[in-house]
C-alpha cells in the first residue's frame, strides 16, 4: 500500500514538474517575442485637453506656413519701400546739386 501511495506521489510530482516546465517554456517564448512600441500619431486630431485654443499638428503647420508667407510678403514690401526711399533720396540730392550748379553758373 505504501508503494502504491509512493508511486502516485511520484507520478503527481512528475506531472507537476512537467506542467511547471511547460509554463517556463511559454514564459520564455513570450519574453522572446518583440513588443512593438511604435505608436500611431494622428496629426489631424487634437490632444483632447478641452482648451478652446487647441489645434492639431496639421493645423499648426498650416498656420505656420501662412504666417511665413505673410512675413515674406511684409519683408518684400519693406524692401520695396526702402528701395523707393533710396531712389527718391537720390533724385532729391541730384536736384539740389543741379540747383546749386545752376545758381553758381
Amino acid at each position: 500500500e505504501s508503494k502504491a501511495l509512493m508511486q502516485i506521489a511520484v507520478e503527481e510530482a512528475a506531472r507537476d514538474m512537467e506542467r511547471k516546465m511547460k509554463m517556463i517554456q511559454e514564459i520564455r517564448a513570450f519574453d522572446r517575442t518583440p513588443i512593438s512600441t511604435v505608436k500611431f500619431v494622428d496629426l489631424t486630431s487634437t490632444a483632447g485637453y478641452g482648451f478652446l485654443c487647441e489645434m492639431s499638428i496639421a493645423e499648426l503647420r498650416e498656420r505656420i506656413a501662412l504666417l511665413n508667407e505673410e512675413n515674406a510678403r511684409d519683408l518684400e514690401e519693406r524692401r520695396g519701400d526702402i528701395l523707393a526711399d533710396k531712389v527718391s533720396y537720390k533724385k532729391m540730392i541730384e536736384q539740389r546739386l543741379e540747383t546749386i550748379s545752376h545758381n553758381r553758373g
